[in-house]
């Protein structure tokens, strides 16, 4: 996959859409796409993944808790509002094992406060129904799959954005 999509790669300028398949129940109906990040190396990547949000239902955005709530992240999420049609953002904080337990809590309150001061004045219900979840990196990529499945399971039941 790397040949084809990583930055460093020659072929990753053509590619436009890579699509991997897991049998799995729990993802029937759903699908799950990984963009590439708000600053890849590649802009037309970045546009790509801008206009397909646009028609998405749902949001799992990753911040950096090492730098949550960035400018960069905040002008996404203001475009994603005023553009889309996301009735649904889960900002999940990753890292957040390289924090101190203090630290932890503070950047999720300042997170949470950015962005709603940020979206709220857009659209305040959406932004007060925002949730936060934050996973320790240190159990990825072995857990991975687990961890998102976990969130999937979480994200899909019942009253979860309510």
């Amino acid at each position: 996959l790397p040949k084809y999509t990583a930055a460093s790669s020659e072929l990753a300028q053509y590619v436009k859409l890579c699509t991997l398949g897991i049998n799995a129940e729990i993802l029937s109906g759903i699908d799950i796409i990984d963009t590439p990040g708000i600053d890849d190396a590649i802009k037309a990547r970045e546009e790509l993944s801008a206009n397909y949000l646009k028609s998405c239902d749902s949001l799992l955005y990753l911040m950096n808790a090492a730098q949550a709530a960035s400018a960069k992240d905040m002008a996404f999420l203001r475009d994603i509002v005023l553009t889309s049609k996301n009735s649904e953002i889960l900002v999940l904080l990753t890292h957040i094992d390289k924090l101190s337990e203090a630290e932890r809590l503070s950047v999720l309150e300042y997170t949470q406060r950015s962005v709603l001061e940020e979206l709220g004045e857009l659209n305040d219900e959406l932004a007060k129904n925002i949730k936060y979840k934050s996973i320790l990196t240190n159990s990825l990529p072995k857990k991975s799959l687990k961890l998102l499945m976990s969130l999937i399971r979480e994200i899909i039941s019942p009253g979860f954005f309510n």
